[in-house]
């Protein structure tokens, strides 16, 4: 009887295992939160410098313009997609903010702040994922 129950506790334990392993996996960050706005964008040279004519060095100080460019001055490149959430100015600086935060390779920041790529741009709640598509 004591191994009978030695053997199903373990057998329970060892499947409450798998299940939490199996759940852990197969849930990522991005599914975790909401997409708010995805959207593919062309940063031009255009993009890489302010209403004032300064350069700009930053990932999100460009990618932020770029979006300015298309909502507000009404500059749009060819691949310049519309999306829902960057028609307001506080909307931008939080983009900019939060692109700020993230953490990019270094061939990733001399492809945006030196070139002309074709980036995704998929936004969630609490963070910006940014990717270069070309």
């Amino acid at each position: 009887m004591k191994t009978l129950l030695n053997l199903l506790g373990k057998k329970s334990l060892w499947l409450t295992g798998i299940i939490l392993l199996l759940l852990s996996s197969s849930i990522s960050p991005a599914m975790a939160e909401p997409v708010l706005a995805s959207y593919q964008a062309r940063l031009s040279w255009a993009d890489h410098y302010n209403t004032e004519g300064v350069r700009l060095w930053t990932i999100g100080g460009i990618v932020r313009q770029d979006r300015a460019h298309f909502h507000y001055y009404g500059i749009q490149d060819q691949q310049d997609e519309w999306d829902p959430l960057y028609n307001s100015v506080n909307n931008r600086i939080n983009l900019e903010t939060m692109l700020s935060n993230q953490r990019f390779s270094p061939y990733e920041r001399e492809v945006i702040v030196n070139g002309n790529p074709l980036i995704q741009v998929t936004v969630y709640p609490h963070y910006v994922l940014l990717t270069i598509v070309e």
